[in-house]
């Protein structure tokens, strides 16, 4: 099965969000400084109302509104910045063979792909997972890249998915 498609810059800062979402390092590391934050909030609270003659609920008061800001808003700044980041670098050098036409090849043993001047292929033995979202198919080939293939730019993406599915089985 031979097919072409351009990845453009919003397929591959999509992908950067599903892989960010969809790990379970992420998740904790944000978990760990969503919560934690507002935990410093009302130690501080506390080691200041010892520390100064300010009355401890009050201190808490103001201390548990920020943490309750924090605990809101956080996951929200992080996922932004994230992306923000994930914009800026690919701006940043020079991404021959990540972004532009792609032609890709699934044939019985693996995955061809064929962009300006570079070629990769895969083994459907060191494919690790696929998943998708809204708007692409991931093929994992490592626990950190994928191929990105934008339903958008393929009329026949639901056909590919059964494919790789099939031969990764």
């Amino acid at each position: 099965m031979k097919f072409t498609y351009n990845l453009l810059e919003e397929a591959y800062v999509q992908f950067n969000m599903h892989h960010i979402e969809n790990s379970k390092t992420v998740q904790t590391s944000l978990n760990v400084q969503r919560f934690g934050i507002p935990l410093i909030y009302i130690v501080v609270a506390i080691v200041l109302s010892f520390v100064t003659e300010m009355p401890f609920i009050f201190l808490l008061l103001v201390f548990s509104i920020l943490g309750l800001g924090w605990l809101l808003f956080y996951p929200r700044y992080f996922y932004r910045s994230i992306k923000k980041r994930t914009e800026k670098f690919i701006r940043e050098g020079n991404n021959e063979g990540l972004l532009g036409m792609h032609e890709m090849t699934l044939t019985d043993d693996g995955i061809i792909d064929v962009t300006e001047g570079i070629q990769t292929s895969a083994t459907w033995q060191s494919i690790q997972r696929m998943t998708e979202d809204e708007n692409n198919l991931y093929i994992y080939n490592t626990s950190m890249s994928a191929y990105i293939l934008p339903k958008q730019e393929l009329s026949n993406w639901q056909e590919i998915k059964k494919f790789v599915q099939k031969k990764m089985d």
